[in-house]
């Protein structure tokens, strides 16, 4: 399947694009019934929910995480081994993208513009994740677990793999990238980016943060 069979497909609604950080673990997976998400990578694996659609730059984890209920959206070619996709799965959409190599730490979305009809590929998935949502129609793009930091010294739910952990440098590169790709997405989609804070407030209930910047 290729991707311009999701273009529009969310025109008007809200998207919520989720990612790994620990705030997720302060949301019940039910609270995402009935809601329009995009899965990015292992969260929805890890935190138990069934999104619409899992978003990955990595084809082992479509593989291994892909619900028969949601879509797979990947690169045809993966990001780490160049394989291009050939496993025959109907609810696997594919996208291509003019670059190969990672994005680095002065990635931008002006410089480096998706294909036609193709997605972001920033320097985390959930660039691309972000551009799929305003890509499907979406009026409002709400991030949870997009934390870019460390709750109560914690940067991800529990269970997620240990390996992908990214250090603080790596996280600055996402939040300062985070912050592109909203400007990016406003400019071009008119869409507003939110994120969940799932405390009461911003007194965030007697739990600590630290950013990365």
């Amino acid at each position: 399947m290729e991707l311009q069979k999701l273009k529009g497909t969310w025109l008007g609604e809200t998207a919520w694009v989720v990612g790994s950080g620990r705030t997720l673990a302060h949301v019940d997976p039910w609270f995402f019934h009935n809601k329009r998400t995009i899965a990015v990578n292992h969260s929805a694996q890890y935190h138990a929910f069934f999104p619409n659609v899992l978003f990955s730059h990595y084809h082992s984890i479509i593989r291994e995480a892909l619900q028969p209920q949601s879509i797979g959206v990947t690169l045809r070619y993966d990001t780490v081994t160049r394989d291009e996709w050939t496993t025959p799965l109907r609810n696997v959409v594919l996208y291509d993208s003019p670059y190969t190599d990672p994005a680095g730490p002065h990635w931008n979305p002006y410089e480096k513009p998706p294909a036609v009809d193709g997605l972001l590929y920033g320097s985390s998935s959930i660039h691309g994740a972000m551009h799929l949502a305003a890509y499907m129609g979406a009026s409002f793009i709400m991030l949870v677990g997009a934390d870019c930091g460390w709750l109560d010294g914690e940067d991800r739910i529990e269970g997620y793999p240990k390996g992908e952990n990214p250090p603080e440098a790596v996280l600055g590169i996402f939040e300062q990238h985070n912050r592109l790709v909203k400007r990016w997405l406003k400019e071009q989609y008119d869409v507003d980016v939110y994120s969940l804070n799932p405390f009461l407030n911003l007194n965030l209930e007697g739990h600590s943060f630290k950013g990365a910047l």
